[in-house]
């Protein structure tokens, strides 16, 4: 089975027509994680004032800072600092809205024409209808708009993880899933989206909400059925200590992993923690991989990662980025490789 890792990366340089650095620093492309909270999108940071005192931290972060170091510093202060809870959930509600409102107009500026596209037909050039892992920390549904035209689809939470030719693990949530909320809202369904979350993050510090997983296809997210809806996307945070997805899709994904012969990674620095030892502990054998990022630096400094992890794999770095390697089509002589 081929492990394919997507990580912002991926997103970032999604579409062929637009390589980097053309419409940089514009709200089309998807930003990478410090660009998360850049100025170009403070119009949808306005629609949440709660999160206004953070926001020069994460706006700005000091050299050599990560936004995901001062998120988490953020989220360990909310452990004396019960206000932080409420200005952190304010942010995963700004992220949500910002690149639900981003992802699929971003497919659409080249009409649908995705490296990601194109990487599925390299792959079935070469394996055919072996089946396919897909794991992906980006929030956006580029992939799933992708598989769709291969008439894979997800209309519930359990597609994800039951469809023969290739299983998709969205490990930090994604724009279109949502939790119920188990504490009262007052207002359903009479309210709108916007009042709902500032209900929401104005009862963050003592919330409730369930393990019930939906998918929605209207953005922002809202309720289902009747019952409000908690967005299901991590906020990134330099150390994760649990996925924002079902038990049961990580559940299935260990099992996978045990069958896995290839690994593609693109655009993942293998910063997630949790996921890297889970490559440790359940890839088996010595297998070989293909890191695809946008400079020989980045795709040495993945490798030394999951190197230093004791990740069985033997890497090699393409740089250039996702579009150059498509272009080239790298994948298709990785896996002829095997």
């Amino acid at each position: 089975m081929l492990l394919v890792v997507l990580g912002a990366g991926a997103s970032y340089d999604a579409v062929p027509v637009y390589p980097p650095p053309s419409l940089e620093g514009t709200p089309m492309r998807l930003p990478l994680a410090n660009d998360l909270f850049a100025e170009r999108y403070l119009s949808y940071i306005a629609h949440f004032p709660r999160c206004f005192p953070i926001i020069p931290y994460l706006m700005n972060q000091q050299s050599g800072v990560t936004v995901e170091r001062v998120l988490q510093q953020l989220q360990d202060e909310g452990e004396s600092n019960p206000e932080r809870h409420n200005q952190l959930t304010a942010v995963r509600y700004y992220l949500h809205y910002m690149i639900g409102s981003h992802d699929l107009n971003w497919c659409r500026s080249a009409v649908g024409v995705t490296n990601h596209l194109t990487m599925l037909d390299q792959i079935r050039h070469v394996l055919g209808n072996q089946p396919i892992c897909i794991v992906t920390f980006n929030y956006d549904r580029i992939i799933e708009t992708v598989l769709a035209q291969r008439g894979i689809t997800f209309a519930s939470i359990d597609d994800y993880i039951r469809n023969d030719l290739c299983t998709l693990f969205k490990l930090h949530g994604s724009v279109n899933w949502g939790r119920e909320v188990i504490s009262p809202i007052a207002g359903l369904p009479d309210t709108n989206w916007l009042a709902l979350a500032q209900q929401i993050i104005d009862q963050a510090h003592e919330l409730k909400v369930s393990d019930r997983f939906h998918v929605v296809q209207d953005q922002p997210i809202f309720h289902f059925d009747g019952k409000p809806l908690y967005p299901a996307m991590a906020i990134p945070l330099e150390t994760k200590t649990a996925y924002e997805c079902p038990l049961e899709h990580v559940g299935v994904l260990r099992s996978q992993l045990a069958e896995v012969d290839q690994v593609i990674i693109v655009g993942w620095r293998a910063a997630d923690q949790p996921f890297v030892r889970m490559l440790a502990d359940l890839l088996g054998g010595t297998l070989n991989g293909l890191v695809i990022a946008a400079s020989e630096t980045d795709a040495q400094e993945t490798i030394e990662r999951l190197t230093s992890a004791k990740v069985p794999c033997k890497f090699r770095a393409t740089p250039g980025g996702f579009t150059d390697t498509i272009v080239r089509r790298t994948i298709e002589q990785f896996l002829r490789e095997k």
